[in-house]
C-alpha cells in the first residue's frame, strides 16, 4: 500500500535501484527521494484509511455503504495510477 516504499525511502534511506533526478521516463516525484517518500506516504495513508473503513463497514455498516467504499477505493487507485502517468 506504498507504506512500504515510504519506510525503505524515508526510514531506511535505501534509494538504490531507484531512477532518482529524472533517469529516463519517469514521473515527476522520482526527481528527489524525499517528493517520492512523501507522494508514497499520502498514497499510503489514503489505501490505508479507505481499507481499515472497508473492513469496519463490512463487520459494522450496510452494503450500501460497503459498495460506496469499494467505489471510492476503486476511483483512487485509477487517480494513483494516472498520477504515475504524468
Amino acid at each position: 500500500m506504498n507504506l512500504e516504499e515510504w519506510y525503505r525511502i524515508a526510514v531506511l534511506d535505501e534509494t538504490g535501484g531507484y531512477p532518482f533526478g529524472h533517469e529516463g521516463p519517469v514521473p515527476y516525484f522520482y526527481k528527489f527521494p524525499e517528493l517520492y517518500a512523501m507522494v508514497a506516504a499520502t498514497w499510503g495513508t489514503i489505501f490505508l484509511t479507505l481499507s481499515l473503513g472497508s473492513l469496519y463497514t463490512l463487520k459494522y455498516g450496510n452494503s450500501r455503504v460497503l459498495l460506496l467504499t469499494g467505489l471510492v477505493f476503486i476511483v483512487a487507485l485509477v487517480l494513483m495510477l494516472l498520477q504515475a502517468a504524468f
